[in-house]
Formats: C-alpha cells, sequence, structure tokens
C-alpha cells in the first residue's frame, strides 16, 4: 500500500499552513472569527497603493476634524469620525508593515 502523498497533489496540512502565512487577519478584527486579511503574496505595488488610499482617507477625516467646532459637535459624531479614522489609519500601517516585508 503506497502511503506517500505524491508531490503534485498537496497536504492538507501543508495548503492550511500556507493559507495561514498567507493570509494575515487584519488586527483591527474585533470578532472572534476574523473576516479582512491582507494577502501576503500580493504586488507590493497593490499593497502599497491600498495603504495609501487607507492613509490618506483617514488623514483627510482628522483633517475635517481641525475644521469643526467641538461645541458644535456631539459626542457621538466625534466619536464615529475618530473610530473611522483609527480604522483606516491602522489598516494603512498594517498595509505598509507588509510591504515592506
Amino acid at each position: 500500500m503506497h502511503t506517500e502523498n505524491p508531490s503534485n497533489i498537496p497536504n492538507v496540512d501543508e495548503s492550511q499552513a500556507e493559507s495561514t502565512d498567507r493570509y494575515l487577519p487584519l488586527s483591527t478584527n474585533f470578532s472572534s472569527s476574523p473576516s479582512l486579511f491582507i494577502d501576503t503574496h500580493a504586488d507590493i505595488s497593490d499593497l502599497q497603493e491600498c495603504a495609501s488610499i487607507r492613509i490618506r482617507a483617514g488623514t483627510e477625516l482628522l483633517e475635517s476634524l481641525t475644521c469643526m467646532s467641538i461645541s458644535n459637535t456631539c459626542d457621538e459624531d466625534f466619536r464615529r469620525v475618530v473610530n473611522a479614522a483609527y480604522l483606516l489609519l491602522k489598516d494603512g500601517v498594517e498595509l505598509m508593515g507588509v510591504a515592506r516585508g
């Protein structure tokens, strides 16, 4: 009986390990089962572009805060803008980290 795995058929454990190494969950996943991942095998230019878009959007949100009057802003709105900026900037920084290797 032949028990070795032929080289052209991936071992289930090996493919799961590759998947675990390839897809890095974002730290902004706040659930017990992550649903957002970074493909660590993506082109560096794609990772950098994605990071740049998120960092720019987060920065623009924070720049908007400098124009807002705190006295006319409810706490809930302020928290929403800050939370969105945090998520965008954190994801962008993680993407840049993967792009740098």
